[in-house]
């Protein structure tokens, strides 16, 4: 008799890593490490046994952090911060109209993250505390009004298509889709902004056209949440941190998604055959789920404001940015973003570095450590053991990474499976600014797309 099984993924609720999980969580079982000397003759059912016990506690604290709160654990970080605000700190509706998504996603950009220099001595870095929870702190549309006839004005919550006009400056305020990326150039292109994003945007010399402006009525919905988890966050509760940065994505939820079933007995039409021989299937699934676009574009819009106003601070001494995170070279005091008290939406200074070297946003080194995307943690966890292991590694431009096999792999083949070795590359991308030759950058201009 077949019986249907739901996976849940551990990592859609834990937002670091399990080591970081199971101490922050303080868990009686921690994560093993690996033995990268001897790893073909690591003790794996130890290993991943410790594995499984640290996952289950982690999961069993934080569900029982969320409970305090006042919320139930769902399937997602996300889905549980969201079901924790609607239970508790929700006040009044939040109404969505149909036909108009399409807009507000058009609004819809993501963080900034800009490499300006690729070498630099002297480098501080700065980080903003809790960077969307104080742009949440803000008034944010949560019921359309109607399309405005009169295009002179706008408000701050207004999704607005606007043609803009941006000057050469060295750090452009307005996002723009370009090429499959995220770009912040000069220029003169049409797309569709949040109004506030625009308005700071007219600061700087941006010349705007407004075309259409869709209205809403707005308030400051989430101070409740931000305030009561905030503070929760600064007593040490981790699962707090996690929840705060984890609810304002929730509403830019996709319906588009997909099931993955394994040998169903009735399949739908319109399935795709993942792998024929195990008989793995994706299965649309149109569940309908409460999304509002519009909050979550205004939120990332204060956000990148927030970090804009450091750019400019820094008076060209600004060599990489990172959704909440500047860094500088040598500074002056005046340049500096940082405020005398900590708190949401406060900066705050991380440290300073003697060297950087960068070779992708994402993609770089402070001194001997390493930051990569995906495969930083192995790296600096290995330069513990072995010093000098990270920076050699950043110079050789490719890394031996250890995998456990894929589900597919592990079902094909009798348990338990082998890790494998495979070479990852540290890559280097400087599409998103024109650097010259000795690592600056201006930058990208585009015309009328």
């Amino acid at each position: 008799m077949s019986e249907d099984r739901t996976i849940a993924d551990s990592m859609a609720l834990l937002p670091v890593s399990l080591a970081d999980a199971a101490r922050a969580l303080g868990c009686e079982t921690q994560k093993g490490e690996i033995d990268y000397e001897n790893i073909e003759n690591m003790p794996w059912q130890e290993y991943l046994e410790k594995d499984c016990r640290a996952t289950f506690e982690a999961l069993e604290k934080l569900e029982g952090r969320v409970t305090d709160l006042g919320g139930n654990l769902r399937r997602t970080l996300a889905g549980t911060a969201m079901d924790l605000f609607r239970r508790k700190f929700l006040e009044s509706p939040i109404f969505r109209e149909k036909g108009i998504e399409k807009y507000e996603r058009a609004a819809l950009y993501g963080g900034r993250t800009e490499l300006f220099c690729t070498h630099a001595q002297k480098v501080k870095s700065y980080d903003i505390s809790s960077s969307y929870s104080y742009a949440a702190l803000s008034a944010v549309p949560i019921r359309f009004i109607g399309e405005a006839k009169i295009r002179d004005k706008y408000d701050d919550t207004d999704i607005v298509e606007a043609s803009v006009d941006v000057p050469e400056m060295d750090y452009p305020p307005l996002p723009c889709r370009y090429d499959g990326k995220l770009l912040f150039p000069a220029g003169k292109w049409r797309s569709w902004f949040v109004g506030v994003e625009l308005r700071h945007a007219e600061q700087f010399g941006v010349r705007t056209q407004i075309l259409r402006r869709l209205c809403y009525q707005s308030g400051p919905i989430f101070t409740r949440y931000v305030g009561a988890l905030y503070a929760e966050k600064m007593a040490g509760n981790p699962a707090a941190k996690w929840l705060l940065n984890a609810l304002y994505g929730r509403f830019a939820i996709r319906n588009d998604r997909e099931k993955i079933l394994v040998s169903p007995d009735e399949i739908k039409k319109g399935y795709r055959i993942i792998n024929k021989e195990l008989e793995i299937y994706g299965v649309a699934d149109h569940t309908k789920i409460f999304a509002c676009p519009a909050i979550t574009a205004t939120i990332n819009a204060r956000a990148r404001i927030r970090l804009h106003e450091a750019l400019i601070r820094s008076n060209g001494t600004a060599i990489y940015c990172d959704t909440d995170g500047i860094k500088l070279s040598s500074p002056r005091k005046d340049n500096e973003p940082v405020d005398k008290i900590v708190g949401v939406g406060e900066w705050k200074y991380e440290g300073e570095s003697q060297e950087f070297e960068a070779r992708a946003p994402k993609t770089y080194r402070l001194d001997d450590k390493i930051w990569a995307k995906g495969i930083c943690l192995s790296l600096n966890n290995r330069e513990k053991k072995d010093p000098g292991f990270a920076l050699a590694t950043w110079k050789s431009g490719s890394a031996e990474q250890w995998r456990m096999p894929g589900l597919i792999d592990q079902l094909k083949n009798s348990l338990p499976a082998k890790s494998k070795s495979i070479i990852k590359n540290i890559g280097c991308d400087l599409t998103k600014r024109i650097f010259d030759v000795n690592g600056k950058s201006t930058p990208i201009r585009i015309n009328n797309i």
